[in-house]
């Protein structure tokens, strides 16, 4: 009721940008990892300027993400669900939110939620 002019897209076109998509699922994985696992402590090894009030609600930013996912040693640190759950979240980075989209990508998108 109190816009002036339509919008030049139709709001159900619009999507998040990536960074912002990428960043919420990071963050929903950080608050899934137990408190006190060695997961968390490597966390805060690997990132040690970061606060522990952003490592906890999983704040990173795009290059922090970038090393961790480069991070092999992370991966074998995870255990069941959050094993498959990381993952989903490294094929949905390269192949959903990286310059090329796979033809298959709402599938890994699916399998990530």
């Amino acid at each position: 009721m109190n816009v002036e002019n339509q919008p030049l897209v139709e709001p159900s076109k619009i999507l998040l940008p990536s960074m912002h998509f990428k960043l919420g699922l990071i963050k929903k994985l950080c608050k899934g990892l137990e408190t006190k696992t060695s997961r968390l402590y490597f966390l805060r090894e690997m990132f040690s300027r970061l606060s522990e009030a952003k490592l906890k609600e999983g704040i990173f930013i795009g290059t922090q993400i970038r090393e961790l996912i480069k991070d092999e040693y992370f991966y074998t640190l995870l255990q069941g669900d959050e094993k498959a759950a990381w993952g989903n979240f490294k094929f949905v980075v390269k192949g959903f939110l990286g310059k090329r989209r796979i033809q298959n990508f709402e599938e890994l998108v699916n399998n990530l939620l």
